[in-house]
């Protein structure tokens, strides 16, 4: 929720959800929102009040998880996604314990007055084969996307698909947070996922364009306040100071207008949104060449480094991104190496020396037309000559 623009906010956390109902269904609803709690938030161990063994979970702490869940940028969509991957990550579970957790979330958002659509929440299948629902952009498609786009947009885009910050956390960003000489960019904990402060790297292609949306803020900010009907105090510290709702609204009509509003038959949503940009980066960077635990860890999962990775300083995170980020370019061309370098070279040296041949030769054939230019008489002399030898040589 965007604090510049305060909304009604929702207060039924787990405590709240589980009071007054029979113990065993309190124990049940409540095993199922720390486990979802859990997954949304990275947490990899469930939070107890004591360390070790079987002690009860800390409620507060699950308390605090789901008002700050509840009430972060998010909308029905999110929701649902959160929803569904939750239960495809538990799909080794059985089916009646997955449809218990599902059950159970959605009735928890329901008290929130979250209410998702019917046809949303029919394709959050609880066991089985998941259905597919989105599917990664090209580069085409990406190309196609920006070119439609406006300058905010086109930043928040490349900024998203070359460092894999999740949206929400892209629009969190501050100007401070960017080190923008070395494309480096801090995430605090406060607008981290799991809370985990880490860094991350942004595209040479991707500084070039949020430097010229920096050099354009102070201007659009003007713009935006002339055309505001009410005082607001914006948060000019932010790089995008926006909401997610108006930024995926925005994103949903360039899709319109790039051809690429495919929908879902089952739910009518995109197969192309934000969130598909993190999965590009993950694809994309992975494919050149940088190890799944260094992207996993870039991308902010915790505990994906393995012992020969958790030594790598961010200068050693940096080296290894730059030799991959070519591939999370949307325009330039990819750079080529040291034998493809070789090939090109020999390649222009043989169309060298071929055309200095040609050039040769016609320097000679330059020199003749002068010479008979300059003596026609000598040429019709030859000619003659050649005619006689021809004559001879046939009355033999």
């Amino acid at each position: 929720m965007d604090e510049k623009n305060p909304e009604r906010r929702r207060t039924r956390d787990v405590s709240k959800f589980i009071k007054n109902r029979p113990k065993a269904t309190a124990a049940t609803y409540q095993s199922g929102l720390v486990k979802f709690l859990d997954f949304v938030f990275d947490n990899k161990k469930t939070r107890r009040i004591a360390p070790p063994g079987r002690a009860p979970v800390d409620v507060a702490f699950y308390d605090k998880l789901a008002i700050e869940y509840l009430n972060g940028d998010r909308d029905e969509f999110d929701f649902a996604d959160d929803l569904q991957d939750f239960i495809r990550a538990n799909a080794g579970a059985a089916p009646k314990s997955l449809g218990i957790y599902k059950s159970t979330v959605l009735s928890w958002l329901a008290e929130n007055h979250i209410y998702l659509h019917q046809q949303t929440t029919r394709r959050i299948q609880a066991g089985g084969r998941p259905l597919t629902r989105d599917r990664i952009p090209t580069h085409e498609e990406l190309r196609k996307i920006l070119g439609h786009g406006d300058l905010q947009l086109k930043a928040y885009i490349l900024l998203l698909s070359s460092s894999g910050l999740r949206p929400s956390e892209g629009l969190k960003l501050r100007w401070d947070d960017i080190d923008r000489e070395h494309g480096l960019i801090r995430v605090r904990g406060e607008i981290a996922k799991n809370k985990t402060p880490r860094i991350t790297f942004i595209s040479v292609e991707a500084m070039e364009t949020l430097n010229e949306w920096r050099e354009y803020f102070d201007q659009y900010i003007t713009k935006i306040d002339a055309v505001t009907w009410r005082e607001i105090e914006r948060d000019t510290d932010r790089v995008f100071p926006v909401t997610y709702k108006a930024t995926r609204e925005k994103f949903l009509r360039v899709l319109e207008k790039a051809g690429l509003d495919e929908t879902d038959p089952s739910t009518g949503r995109t197969v192309l949104h934000l969130h598909a940009l993190r999965k590009f980066y993950r694809t994309r960077l992975a494919m050149g060449g940088v190890p799944v635990d260094v992207v996993e860890e870039l991308m902010g999962h915790e505990g994906y480094l393995a012992g020969s990775y958790v030594r790598l300083t961010v200068a050693d995170l940096e080296v290894q991104y730059r030799a991959a980020e070519h591939e999370l370019w949307i325009y330039r061309t990819k750079p080529i190496n040291e034998e493809q370098l070789r090939r090109v070279e020999a390649d222009y040296r043989d169309l060298q020396e071929k055309y200095d041949q040609v050039q040769q030769q016609i320097a000679k054939m330059d020199a003749i037309h002068s010479l008979v230019a300059a003596h026609p008489e000598a040429l019709q002399a030859l000619i003659d000559k050649r005619i006689k030898e021809a004559l001879e040589s046939a009355g033999k």
